[in-house]
């Protein structure tokens, strides 16, 4: 992912001040640097080296291997929050929407953004799309709450693998974690080429099997293999390729996704050390969501677990 943000503020921000790196990053630093005349600096591992060197070169941003990254216009520290801004600018500026652009969101949910305990992804395309008024939102609930949260945002109750739309309806199609939990993969991406116009984007943020071994349960979506239906990066690429689409640059967000259960972990068993519910859950509500960020955090760190972005294009009408 460093690779991506010095990419996002070289290309389309503009920016040419320096960037500092651990030695241990990847080298797609040097390359990039080279491209666009940027200076890269390395530190030894961790932000105490990184961020001093950052103000001591006026960088505009530094980075870690394991996911952490700071930057010169906001604080030489890191902060995964901007970073995911950023992402999603970069997003939004290589898919290029405007007004007229037509957005399905397959996939939406009737608690709003940053609900759930602690959810960061339920729509969280509706709470930062700067034109909520061209996006369709499709989900299994009556969509009533959704609606009440998001009234400029059309909402329609169908079947993601049998989609009540015309075929080209849309202009893009995004999902956010929602093919590991369906088993008709074939039927699921076919519905949404399908639906896009001749050229295209399907946008997934997804979870995908890693390569290092199998998946340790319960996962956040399922207490058990049965309830699963991951597939790996490859896997997913391979199929929508043999249906017209063609695949960008994937962002792994892994080392992001570690770290926000790192954070959940411990604010849960502090709470639950004052025999008290975190993240607005009861208490035995916070020990079953213990049990599954230690397992989350676990399959992300042993790369059991892949998860991250990646924008497939239609390469025919």
């Amino acid at each position: 992912m460093t690779g991506l943000l010095m990419y996002y503020l070289a290309e389309h921000r503009g920016l040419r001040q320096p960037v500092v790196v651990s030695v241990n990053n990847t080298s797609m630093a040097e390359h990039l640097g080279r491209h666009y005349g940027i200076e890269v600096f390395e530190t030894s591992v961790g932000f105490k080296y990184i961020g001093p060197k950052m103000i001591e070169t006026g960088a505009m941003m530094g980075g870690e291997e394991s996911g952490g990254f700071g930057f010169g216009m906001h604080l030489p520290e890191r902060d995964g929050i901007y970073a995911d801004l950023l992402l999603l600018d970069l997003f939004l500026r290589e898919l290029q929407p405007t007004p007229d652009t037509t957005v399905l969101d397959v996939g939406a949910d009737e608690l709003g953004f940053g609900e759930g305990g602690g959810c960061g992804t339920l729509n969280f395309f509706e709470e930062r799309y700067p034109f909520p008024e061209r996006i369709t939102a499709l989900g299994l609930h009556d969509g009533r709450g959704f609606a009440a949260r998001y009234p400029d945002v059309r909402y329609v109750q169908g079947d993601a693998c049998d989609l009540p739309f015309a075929d080209g309806a849309f202009d893009v199609v995004v999902m956010q974690h929602i093919a590991m939990q369906i088993a008709e993969k074939d039927q699921l991406f076919d519905e949404c080429a399908r639906v896009l116009r001749g050229d295209g984007a399907l946008a997934l943020h997804e979870i995908f099997s890693g390569e290092g071994g199998p998946p340790l349960f319960p996962l956040a979506w399922a207490t058990d293999p049965a309830m699963s239906s991951l597939e790996t990066l490859d896997e997913c690429t391979a199929r929508l390729v043999r249906m017209g689409l063609q695949p960008g640059p994937f962002v792994d967000q892994s080392a992001e996704g570690q770290q926000h259960h790192l954070a959940n972990i411990k604010a849960m068993q502090q709470a639950l050390a004052q025999q008290e519910g975190a993240l607005g859950l009861t208490v035995e509500a916070t020990k079953v969501r213990l049990q599954t960020a230690t397992s989350m955090e676990r399959n992300l760190r042993e790369g059991r677990l892949k998860v991250g972005m990646v924008v497939y294009r239609k390469t025919h009408k």
